[in-house]
């Protein structure tokens, strides 16, 4: 998977796969570099050097849209982190977990998640999904369904999961090695 590279390093590139992997695109080419530095994590020349290689090795991809660029780990990538997380740190683990998961919580608030639905028909519901960040629309979906308990379900677990259902979505619809 890797060159001949030192343990540290190897942890480093983990780490990396790691945060990519748990934010799922969330955060644009320009935080994930912050979130690096700011934290300490790594130095710049450091991360920089270790994303490339992650990227020359096909572990991880930038996606670009008219909107922003995000890193997502590719299949190979999210082999090679179940393949080496047991090597990390479980304190370092943790601590990842745990910032993660802030992040994410705080990506939830400053993000903002519509949902709702209306009748069309006589058995027709359409319920609209929507991911607004500022002033932008990253994505709406409008979901014809027959019923409105339908309609409600589509719309409570929009709420719980958007972030994963957008993450994932944006991953499929940019996969380059679909042909």
């Amino acid at each position: 998977m890797f060159a001949p590279s030192s343990e540290k390093q190897l942890k480093d590139k983990v780490l990396i796969l790691y945060f990519v992997y748990h934010l799922r695109g969330k955060l644009s080419r320009l935080e994930l570099t912050e979130l690096f530095i700011t934290h300490d994590i790594f130095e710049y020349f450091i991360y920089a050097q270790h994303l490339n290689e992650l990227i020359d090795k096909d572990l991880i991809e930038l996606i670009e849209t008219s909107e922003r660029a995000t890193y997502h780990i590719t299949d190979a990538g999210l082999r090679t982190l179940e393949l080496f997380k047991d090597s990390m740190n479980p304190g370092k683990l943790k601590w990842a977990k745990e910032l993660v998961d802030e992040l994410n919580q705080k990506l939830k608030e400053d993000r903002q998640l519509k949902s709702s639905f209306k009748k069309i028909g006589e058995h027709n519901y359409q319920a609209t999904l929507e991911v607004n960040e500022s002033d932008w629309t990253l994505l709406k979906i409008e979901m014809n369904v027959v019923n409105n308990e339908q309609a409600q379900t589509v719309c409570k677990i929009w709420k719980e999961k958007a972030s994963e259902i957008y993450g994932t979505l944006v991953h499929q619809l940019m996969d380059t090695s679909f042909k």
